[in-house]
């Protein structure tokens, strides 16, 4: 599945570099075979709790120490089931708002404000009951981080605590482009999302 973003980022012909953080030879030699540079990942930001912020500026500070503050940067994620099209209008969009970062989202199917819980009893209950009589088109949408795709310049990565803080610009993404991929049903969705609907 890397190879998808990786594919995705070389059909823009926007990129002048394009890396893979990693502390996998196995990952390390797939990237390479579709064409991005590998960038060896440090053993204190190789396990599932390393966030994406500190991974971009230890290599702003150790490996590409020499990109100046107004160069962009971009992070996809290896399991965004994207297309260069989607990542062409990223860049755009991202580079319209110099100063900050640029993060895709996705809009929620269904309105938030009419969540519900569930008790260990199977007991439903409104997380919010004013809104129980309210009609879902009267009801405001909201979005949420899609974890595929971020940009911003070289010094704003280098200075930022977290994408999502400091006003972020938000990139709305396809329904199909934010499938979050944690268990094996997430990965064939988003298998069958890229394969079927990228071009609908």
């Amino acid at each position: 599945m890397i190879s998808w973003p990786i594919n995705a980022c070389i059909e823009t012909g926007l990129f002048d570099d394009i890396f893979v953080s990693t502390d996998s030879q196995e990952i390390a030699s797939v990237a390479e075979a579709v064409g991005a540079k590998v960038l060896w990942r440090p053993d204190y930001l190789a396990d599932s709790y390393a966030g994406t912020t500190p991974v971009i500026q230890e290599i702003l500070t150790n490996q590409l120490a020499e990109l100046p503050d107004d160069y962009w940067i971009y992070m996809i994620y290896p399991t965004s089931p994207i297309t260069g099209a989607l990542v062409s209008n990223f860049v755009n969009f991202s580079e319209k708002n110099a100063g900050s970062f640029s993060v895709s989202v996705g809009k929620f199917r269904n309105h938030i404000q009419r969540a519900l819980g569930i008790t260990e009893n199977q007991t439903l209950q409104f997380l919010n009951s004013q809104y129980v009589d309210s009609r879902s088109q009267d009801l405001e949408e909201h979005f949420f981080d899609a974890g595929k795709l971020y940009g911003a310049n070289a010094s704003t990565w280098r200075e930022a605590s977290s994408p999502l803080l400091g006003s972020p610009k938000g990139f709305h993404l396809p329904m199909w482009a934010t499938v979050d991929i944690d268990t094996e049903d997430d990965w064939l969705l988003a298998e069958l999302c890229f394969t079927h609907l990228r071009n609908v």
